[in-house]
């Protein structure tokens, strides 16, 4: 899971900041659990991260991507349409919902892919499973255009 010279599984802030420059804001949040939670953004680029209750740091939480100047797994930017983002990824492979459609999986234990339609908005979701760890994919449309690409890895 790269992001422009930026490896999901082995980022830390640091390695960001080493890519992109200086972070435009650098919150450091402390947790109902006396760990800590650092936001780090650059324009259009949003990065959370977690710390033990010393400041060590622990893994990153999340990735968020709005900036179009961004290339996410398969090629993936914002603007892109919706078809020509799920002909990138498995997809076909699943039954109807109500409100969208699994494209591989069960849609809900990882791995699967799922595509949910709303009024406004668009998202498909992809997950995965690396040991311990899942990684989730979500990708929101408007309009039938990506407008937001952001990844999470609950531990």
């Amino acid at each position: 899971l790269a992001f422009s010279g930026l490896d999901f599984y082995t980022l830390t802030p640091d390695k960001a900041m080493t890519v992109l420059g200086p972070a435009n804001v650098d919150e450091w949040n402390k947790d109902s659990d006396n760990t800590w939670l650092r936001l780090l953004q650059w324009d259009g680029i949003t990065l959370i991260a977690k710390y033990d209750a010393n400041k060590n740091f622990s893994s990153v939480y999340s990735l968020s991507i709005t900036n179009e100047n961004m290339e996410g797994p398969r090629g993936l930017r914002v603007g892109d349409y919706t078809d020509t983002v799920l002909f990138r990824f498995r997809h076909s492979e699943g039954a109807a919902l109500d409100n969208g459609v699994i494209l591989y999986g069960d849609g809900e234990n990882a791995p699967y892919g799922r595509i949910t339609y709303n009024e406004e908005t668009n998202t498909i979701v992809y997950t995965d499973k690396l040991e311990q760890n899942t990684t989730m994919l979500y990708l929101t449309f408007r309009n039938d255009t990506l407008q937001e690409i952001q990844i999470f890895l609950n531990k």
